[in-house]
């Protein structure tokens, strides 16, 4: 009789688990539901912002015309007096956007490694080798970008043998003199101008 009545109740629990896990998989059902909808409403959101290149422009589907200039002095012309700037260095580029009339306007400049050799001769060093990656800006000797920024310069120095070593030039911005120099540039107030990005 025992063995009878304890079947029944080991029935009567695995029923109860069965109901409870029924239960379990309606509720993850719907919380499965719920997230497809949110992922295919953040997958819409992304696809309207995605540009579609139009010789050189992009144009964002809410209207908005991303413009890349290759040139300072037409990034210039089109974005002075602009009502706010950001700037920035990313992945060894350097960064300004401008939002203006509509449309965001973009400079951007690589910043070059310049990297040589030097051997000691004793009382001078002797330059031997002289690796520069931009040869019509070679950010050298001054530190200064082609759109006229002077960056400041930060050498580093590894050891190859006793007498020989090598010099990696490193350039970082100065903030404040981001933003003076490109409130002189483009005519506006350095409280307008943020050390940042334009996010869309």
């Amino acid at each position: 009789m025992n063995s009878g009545s304890d079947y029944g109740d080991k029935l009567d629990t695995i029923d109860l688990i069965i109901t409870a896990l029924k239960e379990h998989e309606k509720m993850l059902d719907s919380v499965h539901a719920k997230l497809e909808k949110l992922v295919d409403k953040v997958n819409v959101k992304e696809s309207v912002r995605e540009p579609v290149a139009v010789r050189g422009l992009e144009r964002f589907s809410e209207g908005l015309l991303f413009i890349s200039c290759k040139k300072w002095r037409d990034f210039k012309s089109k974005c002075k007096r602009a009502s706010v700037i950001t700037f920035e260095i990313c992945d060894n580029t350097f960064f300004v956007c401008v939002q203006l009339k509509g449309n965001i306007f973009r400079y951007s400049e690589k910043i070059p490694q310049n990297t040589f050799k030097l051997v000691d001769e004793g009382k001078q060093y002797l330059v031997e080798k002289f690796y520069i990656e931009d040869v019509e800006n070679p950010l050298f000797f001054n530190g200064t970008l082609k759109c006229g920024l002077k960056l400041l310069t930060k050498p580093t120095k590894t050891n190859l043998t006793d007498q020989e070593f090598q010099i990696t030039m490193n350039y970082d911005l100065d903030s404040a003199l981001a933003k003076e120099f490109l409130s002189k540039e483009l005519s506006v107030s350095k409280e307008n101008i943020i050390e940042g990005r334009i996010t869309l």
